[in-house]
């Protein structure tokens, strides 16, 4: 009891202070979670569409038990007005003085602030100050497989999304975390109805993801025979090496819609319209 009336003290003294966790997809944002909220005497955890505090989600609802990678990302990022509202008022009844907000650029953690009505952030993590080369690819690797991580209990997940939940594990620290391995509906093989728009709508967050200082100028898409076909021109920052950083771009929009949509897609191409 003591501890929480100074947890609610310290807030209307100090504020909330945000931890931001930044991270491409499938690099282990959420298996190191509980252990960067344990190191910096954190509560709250916001990802992917979730608020979870010490290991109970207590609002939200997670983007891994959608059909569709686009509704995935709009779940992610709180699009929905309600959802937004429920997780928003979770927060304020919270007597936390710090949340960590997980996100796969700054840009994205922004976006999520702004609309939970959270401060800007006060400590920016990444995923590389946390996590080996090895420790990151391993996670990439279960990625690709389709298994993601929760940072909550099992039966935790259990209660809200059973059929999603592929099996738990311990996680050692200064405390014992369980988590749970779940396989997102998305993930399930087999195409799926998109229209142009939301193909654009993930075209676009795949850039976003993979480097969100690159700036869309134009996009085109194409489609012969069931093959769809993407023109970028893009403005770049100065001091990329590009020819690099641009074909490392191809291949990861190539592989993910193609990995998430089922679509084939014959080529990607991309134009520098300027330097930045």
């Amino acid at each position: 009891m003591m501890t929480r009336l100074l947890e609610n003290f310290l807030r209307k003294v100090v504020g909330l202070r945000v931890f931001a966790l930044i991270g491409k997809s499938g690099t282990g944002k959420s298996f190191r979670a509980r252990l960067i909220a344990e190191r910096y005497h954190i509560h709250l955890i916001v990802d992917d569409g979730l608020l979870i505090r010490d290991g109970a989600l207590i609002a939200g609802r997670s983007a891994k038990s959608e059909k569709n990678y686009l509704s995935a990302i709009k779940t992610a990022v709180f699009d929905d007005p309600q959802h937004r509202l429920e997780v928003s008022e979770a927060i304020k009844k919270e007597t936390v003085t710090r949340v960590l907000v997980l996100g796969t650029s700054l840009r994205m953690v922004r976006l999520l602030l702004e609309r939970l009505g959270l401060p800007d952030i006060d400590k920016v993590i990444k995923i590389e100050d946390v996590a080996t080369d090895a420790e990151i690819q391993e996670a990439e690797k279960q990625r690709r497989r389709g298994r993601h991580v929760i940072p909550a209990p099992t039966l935790e997940v259990s209660r809200q999304h059973p059929s999603i939940i592929l099996g738990s594990f311990t996680v050692q620290g200064k405390s014992n975390f369980e988590k749970t391995m779940v396989r997102p509906v998305f993930h399930n093989t087999g195409r799926i109805a998109l229209t142009e728009t939301g193909l654009r709508e993930m075209v676009l967050h795949c850039v976003d993801e993979f480097d969100a200082d690159l700036a869309v100028v134009k996009l085109r898409l194409f489609s012969r025979r069931k093959l769809w076909r993407i023109e970028l021109t893009l403005d770049a920052p100065y001091g990329r090496d590009l020819p690099h950083h641009l074909q490392a771009l191809q291949n990861f929009v190539k592989n993910h819609l193609e990995r998430y949509t089922g679509l084939e897609i014959s080529g990607v191409d991309v134009e520098i319209r300027r330097i930045m």
